[in-house]
């Protein structure tokens, strides 16, 4: 009963994860182009910067004329539009003036603020390459685990039948060795049931951007970086390329943002102006028995910024102070993404270290022990718990292998992401 419980749980993880590597058809570039293009939140963006270019564009235009329709110096004992050669029927169109250049000024911040959106789709499309290389990264690794643990559950099962038959015959020296098997293969058998947990929290991680294409994922391989060793290899180059990384660029277009901020305080120091044209029809007649003339007014209106030492110099001081903030953060920023690069790059060298330890020193030897407690068992000279033993410490030094190639890449991942360097 033991055994079958144990072979249908294997052959319910294997039938469960192996289904998406068996289509074989989305590999991880092609996942990242269908999460880019099927991101909701780039939509978003891009709607957005669109409204900011149309409002800028409107922000940057003249005030309405306004149109004054009136009657002047009617007298309220006749109402008569000829009795008195004073009233007039007016019409006028007034028409505001900003100051100085300070439309075309909102315009441009428009339109700085428009290219920052555009940027944070970038930034987004970066952070998603990041996000599903990850998590690609992680099901690689299980998926791994997930065939090591299965071969070790081939291995105990067998074993577990020739110690079945030998105590069978009359071995009682074997009775032990059956317990060790069966605790060992009931080990295996959580682990198998953890792995497909974490399995599935992966892939459902991944549906939020793949969707249908969720069932063509093939994790069966670990991301190549070409682009990304070339970059690796020569470090003089790496402060150009961190400049050119979307939230440093969108820092820049902060700190543009803010002097155009100045700019348009520097305006306001300037006056706003009006102009009024009023036009004044008569029908009543002068002293002279003449009709009376029509009448024109045209009148200037302005503001006079006198008093500037409360309002456009604390406006001006603010603008200017915002715009050194600015500054000093992608500064700070420039700073933090070196510091990062520099750290990654210390632990990839680490952890390529300890892969090569693993692959060319500790595997190997792992091995050889397997071989050599194996041969003291069948010498008589070592029990079977301890060839249990000596095969837990080989599945468990593979694992950690697969481990150590996963954090390798996970970290080159993120240089990947810093440097703007995916596949």
């Amino acid at each position: 009963m033991k055994i079958r419980q144990l072979n249908l749980v294997a052959a319910l993880c294997s039938t469960l994860l192996t289904v998406p590597a068996a289509l074989a058809s989305l590999t991880l570039y092609e996942a990242v182009d269908i999460a880019i293009e099927q991101d909701t939140t780039r939509l978003q963006l891009d709607y957005q910067s669109q409204a900011i270019r149309q409002s800028a564009v409107a922000a940057g235009q003249w005030m309405d004329p306004k149109l004054k329709v009136g009657v002047g110096g009617l007298p309220v004992d006749s109402f008569s539009m000829n009795d008195d050669m004073m009233t007039n029927v007016s019409v006028g169109l007034m028409q505001t003036f900003s100051r100085g250049n300070t439309l075309a000024l909102q315009e441009t911040r428009g339109g700085i603020e428009a290219d920052s959106m555009e940027l944070a789709m970038d930034l987004r499309a970066l952070e998603l390459s990041r996000t599903i290389t990850d998590l690609w990264i992680e099901l690689y690794y299980l998926r791994q685990s997930h065939e090591l643990l299965l071969t070790r559950q081939n291995l105990l099962e067998r074993q577990h039948s020739e110690v079945i038959e030998s105590y069978a015959l009359g071995n009682n020296a074997d009775a032990e060795a059956v317990l060790a098997v069966e605790i060992s293969q009931g080990r295996i058998e959580q682990q198998l049931l953890a792995n497909q947990q974490l399995q599935r929290v992966q892939l459902a991680r991944l549906t939020e951007w793949l969707g249908s294409d969720l069932a063509a994922v093939d994790a069966s391989h670990l991301p190549e970086w070409p682009t990304l060793q070339q970059m690796l290899q020569t470090p003089s180059r790496w402060t150009e390329q961190l400049l050119s990384h979307p939230s440093v660029r969108q820092l820049d277009k902060l700190i543009d943002l803010r002097a155009n901020d100045v700019d348009i305080a520097n305006e306001a120091y300037k006056p706003e102006f009006g102009v009024e044209m009023m036009y004044g029809y008569r029908q009543a007649e002068d002293m002279g028995g003449r009709q009376a003339s029509d009448l024109v007014s045209v009148s200037l209106t302005m503001d006079l910024p006198l008093f500037t030492n409360k309002r456009q110099d604390k406006r001006l001081n603010a603008a200017q102070l915002n715009m050194v903030a600015g500054r000093a953060q992608r500064d700070t920023w420039l700073r933090q993404l070196h510091a990062e690069i520099t750290r990654l790059e210390q632990e990839t060298a680490i952890t390529q270290q300890r892969i090569d330890t693993y692959q060319d020193h500790i595997i190997a030897r792992s091995k050889t022990r397997l071989a050599t407690v194996e041969s003291s068992y069948e010498s008589g000279f070592a029990t079977f718990a301890d060839v249990i033993q000596a095969s837990d410490e080989l599945l468990t030094v593979e694992m950690e292998l697969a481990r150590v190639k996963a954090d390798h890449h996970q970290r080159l991942n993120q240089q990947a992401y810093f440097l703007n360097r995916y596949f």
